[in-house]
């Protein structure tokens, strides 16, 4: 799910939040927000209270991410797990990782077959014009480029911007909820603070459980369970700031999972140009 344009005043989704308290330009805390935000629910008559407690043990970040990286994720194996691809670490070994649908669409299986795939279909299309002017030897060649470069510059793009900006955002309201921090108004402005918030609950949280729900097969009633049981965590359950210290939790769960998806992207990257360059093909001399 994306977010187009938030607007100052928006939050968790779920509730139709009244202008800001502060001004746009004034400063609010993250954990002030939050209690706003359970404000605003129970204001709506939404008191959480068919969510139980094994309920709140499914949320709990570690068992998040054990459906998101590592052993614990299927890739594409008995309906489960299409979402899911594999890369290597350092130490040559394959990881799994499950990703938002988006990501996968943009995300070849093989990025080799991906380049090759091009290099069959217009050699193909040439061999039917052997003895004709049109005939050119040199065109499968170039259509690896064709293929692989655009596609490398769309997965860069994501990596760089997206993924990259979702960094920052979480290593903010990391700070923010850690330690000496928790009550201080370090996101700058109100308005700064609804349009990261707006984004944590918007993007990145559905997106990471659209990765989930396609490794547990969750029905869409199940992953708005879990958006609810998330947000019941992080805005309701406030006793000794329990509510603060889950979503430091869940941040860092988010952070891990975002670089750890950096990497992937990094990894169908390099392979790529390594493709290009091992079939004498050059950015720069695309074309000439």
């Amino acid at each position: 799910m994306s977010v187009d344009g938030p607007r100052v005043g928006q939050g968790i989704p779920g509730v139709s939040l009244p202008p800001p308290n502060y001004g746009p330009e004034g400063r609010m805390s993250f954990s002030r927000f939050l209690v706003e935000q359970d404000r605003i629910f129970e204001r709506a008559g939404e008191t959480f209270a068919d969510i139980a407690p094994y309920h709140l043990a499914h949320v709990a970040p570690a068992f998040l991410f054990a459906s998101l990286v590592g052993a614990g994720v299927v890739v594409d194996r008995d309906g489960r797990g299409k979402q899911a691809v594999m890369f290597p670490q350092a130490n040559g070994r394959l990881r799994p990782v499950a990703l938002s649908l988006v990501e996968r669409k943009l995300l070849p299986d093989h990025i080799e077959a991906y380049g090759r795939g091009a290099h069959r279909k217009t050699a193909d299309s040439q061999t039917r014009r052997i003895g004709l002017a049109s005939y050119d030897t040199d065109a499968p060649r170039r259509a690896i480029g064709h293929a692989l470069i655009p596609k490398i510059e769309e997965l860069q793009t994501y990596k760089d911007t997206t993924l990259a900006d979702q960094e920052k955002i979480l290593k903010q309201f990391i700070e923010g909820t850690t330690g000496r921090n928790v009550g201080l108004a370090r996101m700058g402005t109100e308005g700064k603070l609804r349009l990261r918030a707006s984004l944590l609950f918007e993007q990145i949280l559905p997106d990471a459980l659209d990765a989930i729900g396609d490794q547990r097969l969750w029905a869409p009633e199940q992953k708005k369970l879990a958006e609810r049981t998330i947000t019941a965590r992080t805005v309701h359950f406030r006793g000794g700031n329990a509510h603060v210290g889950y979503a430091n939790k869940v941040c860092r769960m988010l952070f891990d999972y975002n670089l750890i998806k950096q990497r992937v992207f990094e990894n169908r990257i390099e392979r790529a140009e390594a493709y290009l360059a091992a079939n004498g093909i050059a950015k720069q001399t695309l074309g000439k």
